[in-house]
C-alpha cells in the first residue's frame, strides 16, 4: 500500500512541479551561497593581508636605527610592540647578511617545527631575500597556518654638504640602501574561524530560506492542484457510476476553467440521464400500450363479429314476436346492451389506433363554443363553469370528432371528481416553445402551439395515481362504473395529432390537464365546420 502510494505520488503533477521548484531553488541558493562565501573569504583575506602589510611596513620603518647599529636593545621595544598585536605570532629582524638580530615568537617549539616554517632556515631566508631587491619590495607567503610578510629595512643616504658645494649640482638626490630585513607571521587560526563562521552563517541562512521556500511552494502547489485532484476524483467516480457533486470554481486560471467545463459536462450528462430515464419510461409505456392495443384490437374484432350475429338473431326474434308480445321488451333490453357493447368495442378500436383519423383545419375556440351546451348542462346546478378563450383563432390540424371525445372524457372525469360541486375552467391560449424550453421538455419540439387547459377544483390525485392515469384499464372508479380506457384513449388521440398532454394535480387542490396541439403554419386554411 505504501509503495503504491509512493508511486502514485511520484506520478502526480503536483509532486513533479514541487520537485522542479525545489531543485531550481537549491541550485540557485547554492550558487548564491557559494558566491557569498567566496566574496566574504576574499574580503577577510584582503583585510588580513592589509593588516600584515601595515604592520611589516611599520616594523621596517621603526627598526632602521636598531638594524643599522645592530643594537638589540633598540630593536627590542619595536619588536615586542608589534608582537603584542592580536594576530601576530612571530616577529623576526635580520641584518643585510640575513643574520638574526632579534626574534619574538609566541609559538611553542613543538608547533613551530611541526606546523610553522623555521625562521632559522637559511636557505629559505636567502630565497626570500633574493626577491626583496628594492626598497618598495614586499613578499607575502600564504601557508596553512600563517600569513608571512617580509620587507627590507631601508636606510636613506643623503650627500654631504661639502660634496654639494664642490660639485654645485642640483640633481643630486638621496639614495637608499637595504640594511636588513623584517619578518612578521600572522596566525590564521582566527582567520579560519572567521571563514568557518561565514560559511556556517551563509549555510544557515540558505537552509532557512530553502525550507521556508519549500513550505511556501508546497502549500501553493497544494492549493493550486487541489481543484485538479477533486476533478480527477470526480471523473473517476463519474466513470464508476457513483454520485458526483459539482466542483467549486475557485480560480480563473486553466484549472478553474477546467473545473467549470467539468460542471458543464456534469449538467449535460445529468440532463441526458434524466432524458434517458424519461425516454425509457415512455418507451416502456408505449410498448405496454402497443401490447394492450394489439390484444384489444383482436378482442374487439372477434367480439364485434359475435355481436353482429347476436344483433341479427335479436332482429329476427323481434320480428317473429310481433308488437303485442310481452317478450318483445326483453329483446329491446338485449339490443340496448348490444349497443353499449358496440360503443365499448369502438373505444377499444380507438385505443388500439385502428380507426382512421380525418384531419382538417379546426379552430379549437369554435369547437369549445359548440360543445358548451353539452358541458355546461350537467354543471349548472353544482359546478361553476368558466370559459376563457384566446382572442385569436387557434387553428390546428385535427379530427373534430376525436377532439370532442378528448374534451368529453377529461370534462367527464373532472365532474366526477367534484360530486359536491366546484369550479370547472376551460382556457385556451397561444404559447411559443423555444429551443431552450424544448430541451427542458424532451417530448416538445420548438414552435407555436395551441394550449388547452381544463382545470377542476376536485379531490385531486396522488403522485402514484397521476403516474398511472394514462395506462389502459386503470381506473379509480368503482367496479362497473368505468372501463379505465378513457384517458388512455385521450393520450393516444393527442399523440396521433402530434401533440402533447400533461397533468398537474395535488390531493385536495384539484387537477389541471394541459393539451398542446401544433398550430398550422398559416391561418388561411378553410376551417372545418362541425
Amino acid at each position: 500500500m505504501n509503495r503504491k502510494l509512493s508511486i502514485d505520488l511520484k506520478k502526480s503533477l503536483g509532486f513533479r512541479v514541487f520537485k522542479t521548484f525545489v531543485v531550481v531553488i537549491v541550485i540557485v541558493l547554492s550558487v548564491h551561497t557559494s558566491f557569498s562565501v567566496f566574496r566574504e573569504f576574499k574580503k577577510a583575506k584582503e583585510h588580513f593581508i592589509s593588516e600584515g602589510e601595515t604592520l611589516v611596513g611599520l616594523l621596517a620603518y621603526s627598526s632602521r636605527l636598531g638594524v643599522f647599529a645592530e643594537n638589540r636593545e633598540l630593536l627590542k621595544n619595536v619588536a615586542e610592540g608589534i608582537s603584542n598585536h592580536k594576530h601576530v605570532v612571530m616577529v623576526s629582524i635580520y641584518d643585510a647578511d640575513l643574520k638574526t638580530l632579534y626574534e619574538v615568537s609566541r609559538i611553542s617549539p613543538e608547533r613551530r617545527f611541526e606546523n610553522y616554517p623555521a625562521s632559522g632556515d637559511l636557505d629559505v631566508r636567502k630565497n626570500i631575500a633574493a626577491r626583496l631587491k628594492t626598497a618598495e619590495s614586499l613578499e607575502v607567503i600564504d601557508t596553512w597556518n600563517t600569513f608571512e610578510f617580509l620587507k627590507p629595512v631601508v636606510m636613506e643616504i643623503y650627500p654631504n654638504i661639502e660634496e654639494r658645494l664642490y660639485l654645485k649640482s642640483k640633481d643630486m638626490v638621496k639614495s637608499t640602501r637595504i640594511i636588513g630585513y623584517v619578518r612578521i607571521a600572522l596566525d590564521k587560526h582566527s582567520f579560519h574561524e572567521e571563514i568557518l563562521s561565514i560559511i556556517l552563517s551563509n549555510a544557515v541562512i540558505a537552509l532557512i530560506f530553502i525550507l521556508s521556500t519549500i513550505i511556501i511552494i508546497y502549500f501553493a502547489i497544494k492549493r493550486s492542484t487541489k481543484p485538479l485532484e477533486r476533478l480527477t476524483e470526480s471523473v473517476k467516480r463519474l466513470g464508476a457510476g457513483e454520485k458526483v457533486e459539482k466542483i467549486p470554481v475557485e480560480t480563473d486560471d486553466e484549472i478553474g476553467r477546467l473545473a467549470a467545463t467539468f460542471n458543464e459536462m456534469y449538467d449535460n450528462l445529468k440532463k441526458r440521464e434524466e432524458e434517458k430515464t424519461v425516454l425509457e419510461e415512455n418507451l416502456a409505456q408505449s410498448r405496454k400500450m402497443e401490447a394492450v392495443g394489439t390484444l384489444a384490437r383482436g378482442i374487439a374484432h372477434d367480439f364485434n363479429n359475435i355481436l353482429g350475429t347476436i344483433i341479427g338473431s335479436v332482429y329476427m326474434l323481434r320480428k317473429k314476436l310481433g308488437r303485442g308480445n310481452p317478450l318483445r321488451s326483453y329483446t329491446a333490453n338485449i339490443h340496448n346492451s348490444i349497443m353499449k357493447a358496440k360503443k365499448l368495442i369502438e373505444a377499444l378500436l380507438v385505443f388500439s389506433r385502428t380507426q382512421e383519423i380525418h384531419s382538417a383545419p379546426v379552430d379549437i375556440n369554435t369547437l369549445i363554443r359548440e360543445m358548451k351546451p353539452t358541458v355546461s348542462s350537467p354543471a349548472d346546478e353544482t359546478v361553476e363553469y368558466i370559459e376563457t378563450l384566446s382572442d385569436e383563432p387557434l387553428v390546428v390540424m385535427a379530427d373534430s370528432l376525436k377532439m370532442e371525445q378528448v374534451m368529453t372524457n377529461i370534462i367527464s372525469n373532472a365532474l366526477c371528481a367534484m360530486p359536491e360541486g366546484g369550479r370547472l375552467s376551460v382556457k385556451t391560449e397561444v404559447v411559443n416553445i423555444g429551443a431552450d424550453d424544448a430541451e427542458k421538455e424532451p417530448f416538445k419540439k420548438a414552435g407555436r402551439y395551441a394550449l388547452l387547459l381544463i382545470s377542476d377544483t376536485g379531490a385531486g390525485m396522488s403522485e402514484v395515481t397521476k403516474s398511472k392515469i394514462f395506462e389502459p384499464f386503470f381506473t379509480t372508479k368503482e367496479v362497473g362504473k368505468g372501463t379505465g380506457l378513457g384517458l388512455s384513449i385521450v393520450h393516444g388521440i393527442i399523440q396521433e395529432h402530434k401533440g402533447y398532454i400533461d397533468v398537474d394535480s395535488q390531493i385536495g387542490r384539484g387537477t389541471t390537464f394541459r393539451i398542446y396541439l401544433p398550430l398550422v403554419e398559416s391561418n388561411n386554411h378553410q376551417v372545418t365546420e362541425k
